[in-house]
């Protein structure tokens, strides 16, 4: 038992006569036969006269003799009752450890038996009770003296210089004779020096504690390493990007020279277009937002402004999702594949006037296909470029137009084309020095201002993805040389080996950006010495997104700039995360899977990609490993065949969630052309070939005006969607003119019907996507009939 008491009531009310319950009293051990055991109990034995409990007599299997530290295993033999005494033979006499008996219902039942009191069916008794020892007797229990007198009361809250001070000094006037208060006393002055240093040392465990975990952290340098632990990025923010277009003169020193990268343009109202570097400081140091090219440009006069030839047309337009145009090649442009070309409205549409022109009609595509002509009829040479399906128009382009007012048949150019197009960045170069390095721990703060962050530029993606950025991955933009080479920004040192020349910019709450170097495990240690030169560009951030041509002067030193503008607003200037947004989303970013097992977990991966609205996977042996294959349905219906740029970029980015051992093939939706026939009724007065218009440009698979798509546009069918007859007449009885409307053909091209008019839909598999383009020059993609009764 685990309590002691010195006085067993218990005994007493099991021996009480007329109990229920019996109970073991005491185990003899016969002195001329230590085999033989004696157990008495507090009342007779079931099975003898007044047996308590009644019932069947104990046997051997009932006794249960535990203990030992030699002799063990001790078994019981057989056991025999005479009234209030059990006597127990047992196989061998036990040590001088104590040994303990115990009643149990059975060899397999540990639980005392029915009847027997479960305190006292348990007795400890030694074997040699009766046997002379040498040995000492067991030590009494030592005597705990009475604690000290406690000492004088403490303040275990003092944590600053005054409570230190004032506890020091309590503690000095409990010594006898001593009363001495005068500052100028040398014991005061060393208590007041304690207290200095007890106060210092509190902060500093104050500061370790508060610091030490992610929900108290007030660094923001703590904050992140916190999240790294968490495999989740504190971001720096981002630097802006945006689109300058450049016009030159003819044989100037800036089209022969062209312009480097790393040139500086300024959001500056001035009225020359071009600033030598020198004047160039004097407006930064004013807080001129400063950008910066990211690729070298060679600039001609022929690309300034392109017309976009019509072939002798009137008012004509390129359509929006246009890919591809054509330019007049004179004087000759030299465009090849690869490079930027915008696209910009310069005359409104509707009054010829320029201050009336939508900037929002402007956009930069990248040209993949070049291909040189002639016009035979106007003997014009041309230009037929083509860019990517991801650079598709955005909106119509108006060319010419006739514009009220300005004569009968004059036509206005109110589009132009130009090609002296390169990407600029927020962020302007500082250069300068960090003092040598340390041989201890070294920290150097490089800077006290905003350092630009900024993810390495892609030069061969379509432009409208060339400007997106991820800020948690970008890296400062942060360069440091030495003799011994160069020394290049990570956004951690945990996988880098002992030859990594890599540091990490960390960035505190006041802006201060400190360096902070490897050790020789994590990455290279500096040697003591060492000088810095430094290169690092300030800006980055919110303040970058400027609006559209608010970049106006290119700072530098060739002659022959006519002018420079962003056509377009500057993007992507993100602010350096908030520490509590951090603090909050951190410890739950581990949830956020980004690796695929499951057909599922691809489904989702591919998902989460802008170019893909559906997706479908499946996993099969091959032969030698595991492939998935992955089906995409792609926004606007474009295909991956068709695209092998655009399929590479996807195969890259999914290629992250890869697990090893398995293999990744991309695919194509399988489409299912559809063969449709709808009987429409026109009412009286309502003409047909209206109608019939009407119900081609729904059931389309264009965009429409108004921002409306059709019917069979793309993005409205995905993997496995079925074609609702319900859904046809619903969107066919609002046509102005209709009366009436049945489906009475649906099924798929070059398959005879198979039930789906009697079920009212057709369905689709899981990797087939429902089309119906409705070209007659390859009907097998789908093919629209009406039959129109009544009307005009």
């Amino acid at each position: 038992m685990s309590v002691r008491c010195s006085d067993d009531e218990r005994r007493a009310e099991v021996a009480r006569p007329g109990s229920a319950f019996n109970g073991v009293d005491f185990v003899e051990v016969d002195a001329a036969d230590q085999e033989l055991l004696r157990v008495g109990f507090l009342h007779p034995l079931p099975g003898q006269p007044g047996g308590v409990p009644g019932g069947a007599a104990l046997v051997a299997g009932n006794v249960v003799v535990d203990g030992g530290v030699r002799i063990t295993g001790v078994r019981v033999l057989t056991v025999a009752a005479s009234g209030a005494v059990l006597t127990v033979r047992v196989d061998r006499a036990g040590d001088f450890s104590p040994y303990t008996l115990r009643l149990v219902r059975s060899a397999v039942d540990e639980r005392v038996p029915p009847g027997f009191d479960p305190v006292l069916a348990a007795a400890t008794f030694s074997f040699k009770a009766n046997c002379p020892s040498d040995l000492d007797p067991a030590p009494a229990a030592p005597v705990v003296p009475a604690p000290p007198a406690a000492p004088a009361p403490v303040d275990y809250l003092a944590k600053d210089y005054a409570g230190f001070r004032r506890l020091l000094l309590d503690r000095l006037a409990a010594l006898p004779g001593w009363s001495e208060r005068n500052p100028a006393d040398p014991l005061i002055t060393v208590v007041e020096a304690l207290a200095h240093v007890a106060d210092r040392l509190s902060y500093r465990q104050d500061a370790a504690g508060t610091e030490a975990y992610l929900g108290t952290a007030r660094s923001r340098v703590s904050v992140r390493r916190h999240a790294r632990l968490l495999d989740y990025t504190v971001h720096d923010g981002c630097a802006a990007r945006a689109w300058l277009s450049v016009r030159v003169a003819a044989g100037s020193d800036a089209e022969v020279r062209g312009v480097p990268a790393g040139t500086p343009v300024l959001a500056a109202d001035r009225a020359t277009p071009a600033l030598p570097p020198a004047d160039a400081a004097a407006l930064l140091a004013d807080g001129a937002t400063g950008f910066e090219t990211l690729t070298a440009l060679a600039p001609r006069a022929a690309r300034n402004e392109i017309a976009l030839h019509v072939w002798g047309g009137r008012d004509c337009h390129l359509p929006a999702g246009a890919t591809r145009a054509t330019l007049v090649d004179l004087p000759a442009t030299g465009l090849t594949a690869g490079d930027l070309l915008l696209l910009e409205e310069v005359l409104s549409p509707a009054t010829g006037r320029h201050a009336d022109a939508d900037p929002a009609h402007r956009q930069v595509v990248r040209l993949v296909a070049v291909r040189p002509g002639t016009d035979p009829v106007e003997g014009l040479p041309v230009l037929e470029v083509e860019w990517g399906a991801a650079d598709r128009l955005t909106f119509p382009l108006t060319v010419t137009a006739s514009v009220a007012g300005t004569g009968t048949g004059q036509l206005v150019t109110c589009a132009v084309a130009r090609g002296n197009v390169v990407a600029v960045q927020h962020a302007i170069a500082v250069r300068g020095h960090l003092p040598p390095a340390a041989e201890a721990r070294w920290r150097p703060v490089l800077t006290a201002e905003p350092v630009a962050a900024a993810a390495p530029f892609p030069t061969d993606t379509p432009a409208a993805q060339a400007l997106d950025q991820d800020p948690r991955a970008a890296l400062p933009l942060i360069r440091l040389e030495t003799t011994e080479g160069s020394w290049r920004p990570r956004r951690d040192l945990l996988n880098a080996d002992r030859f990594d020349q890599g540091f990490v910019a960390e960035r505190e709450r006041d802006g201060r950006v400190a360096l902070r170097f490897g050790d020789d495990v994590s990455g290279r240690r500096p040697p003591a010495g060492t000088v810095f030169e430094t290169t690092w560009w300030r800006g980055g951030g919110a303040a970058g997104n400027l609006g559209h041509d608010a970049l106006t002067t290119l700072v530098t030193d060739r002659s022959g700039v006519l002018g420079v503008t962003n056509p377009l607003p500057a993007v992507g200037g993100t602010d350096p995360e908030d520490v509590e947004h951090a603090r909050q989303h951190a410890p739950v970013a581990f949830a956020i899977q980004e690796r695929a097992v499951t057909t599922g977990d691809w489904v989702a991966a591919a998902l989460r990609l802008p170019e893909v609205a559906g997706a479908t996977a499946r996993i099969r042996w091959t032969g030698s490993w595991w492939t998935v294959f992955l089906t995409l349905d792609l926004l606007g219906g474009h295909r991956l065949a068709g695209e092998p740029g655009l399929a590479r970029r996807l195969a890259g980015r999914l290629d992250r969630f890869r697990v090893a051992g398995y293999d990744l093939q991309l695919r194509d939706p399988v489409d299912l052309p559809v063969e449709l026939r709808l009987w429409v009724c026109v009412a009286p007065g309502a003409f047909r070939s209206d109608v019939r218009r009407a119900l081609l440009e729904l059931f389309s698979d264009r965009d429409l005006p108004g921002g409306r798509r059709g019917f069979f546009h793309p993005d409205r069918f995905s993997f496995g969607t079925p074609l609702y007859v319900s859904q046809l007449l619903a969107a066919a009885v609002p046509v102005p003119g209709v009366t009436d409307v049945r489906v009475t053909e649906l099924h798929p091209v070059g398959v005879a019907p198979g039930g789906e008019l009697a079920a009212r839909v057709l369905r689709t598999g899981d990797t087939e996507v429902i089309r119906l383009d409705n070209d007659p020059s390859v009907p097998e993609h789908g093919m629209l009939h009406l039959d129109l009764v009544g009307g005009l």
